[in-house]
């Protein structure tokens, strides 16, 4: 875990809804490493890939 909680803000774009938060990450991570965000409730869980 990189961090804890946090709540999101709900943007709308196109048609779609987005949940948007920002973190500060003071750390490095290897190329092609996945960030990973669980929401309450939901059984989906999107990710990023690293990289550089």
């Amino acid at each position: 875990m990189v961090r804890g909680w946090k709540a999101t803000s709900a943007r709308e774009a196109r048609g779609h809804r987005f949940e948007q938060a920002s973190w500060k990450i003071n750390k490095s991570f290897p190329r092609r490493s996945q960030l990973c965000v669980e929401f309450t409730g939901h059984d989906r869980m999107p990710c990023v890939t690293i990289k550089r």
